[in-house]
């Protein structure tokens, strides 16, 4: 039995009751819209039962196609109350459809997005952090090429000095021990603030020394004791000097090979 053999022989009470719980049902899910397009559904529906009848039973007489006009209002009522759950159903489901869709994308965008800031960021990170380290390195290389200029110079003056006055050091601080100083305490090992002041006490050294050479020439001992005494006090002088040990010792070595050299000089006159 196929729907138009329905509502021709169904009960009209009951056909009637359907109708009402899916106009019902219908009218709560639907919207004016939808409503407008189950009216145009039921329109259609209409018509195409009455056809569907005329076709089928052949009316004979009036009383006959008001039958079927009259049945046609249930298969109008069936189609509307139908077109009105079908419609809210299916804009239902395509909204949650669309509106899921556009979550998702939004996700997958919002995603994107975070991770393309992301991966700025560290590129931008990257970046920054190459030219700290540039910059650094810069200022590590001109750090480094101040210290070795601080610590030439610094030698360059003892250099000087030495060769300017070599002919009174020559026997007192030979060159070789003068390079055994440089070695040992102004090398590139030491800061160039230690290299400065250990070439100030070494220059400071090298004046005392010309002075104490030239007082030497003049003076004259009279006998050994006042010699003794000459040179023994020039080693209290250095023992209350403020050198390091190392220095010191340098420094008495020298003045014993000096008074050495005077003994010598006094004994030979």
């Amino acid at each position: 039995m196929n729907i138009f053999e329905m509502i021709d022989q169904d009960d009209c009470f009951t056909l009637a009751c359907l109708i009402a719980i899916l106009t019902s049902v219908g009218t709560n899910m639907a919207n004016p819209d939808v409503r407008q397009w189950g009216k145009r559904a039921a329109a259609v529906a209409y018509v195409l039962f009455c056809i569907y009848a005329s076709c089928m039973l052949n009316p004979a007489d009036a009383q006959d196609c008001l039958h079927i006009a009259f049945r046609g209002l249930f298969a109008a009522g069936l189609a509307m109350g139908l077109t009105w759950i079908a419609l809210a159903i299916g804009i239902f489901a395509f909204q949650y459809l669309r509106t899921a869709a556009k979550k998702s994308w939004f996700s997958d965008a919002t995603a994107a997005r975070r991770q393309s800031e992301a991966e700025r960021l560290s590129r931008q990170e990257a970046s920054r952090q190459q030219a700290e380290n540039m910059e650094r390195e810069r200022r590590d290389n001109v750090t480094r090429a101040d210290a070795a200029r601080r610590r030439d110079d610094a030698r360059m003056r003892c250099l000087m000095l030495y060769d300017r006055h070599s002919t009174a050091l020559s026997e007192r601080f030979p060159r070789e021990r003068l390079q055994e100083y440089f070695n040992q305490y102004m090398s590139d090992k030491s800061s160039p603030e230690v290299v400065e002041e250990r070439a100030r006490t070494l220059i400071a050294l090298i004046d005392e020394w010309v002075a104490q050479d030239k007082t030497r020439q003049k003076k004259e001992f009279r006998n050994l004791e006042e010699l003794a005494a000459f040179f023994q006090k020039q080693r209290d002088e250095v023992a209350g000097l403020s050198y390091e040990a190392d220095v010191k010792d340098s420094f008495l070595t020298n003045i014993n090979i000096q008074e050495e050299q005077a003994v010598r000089r006094f004994l030979a006159s």
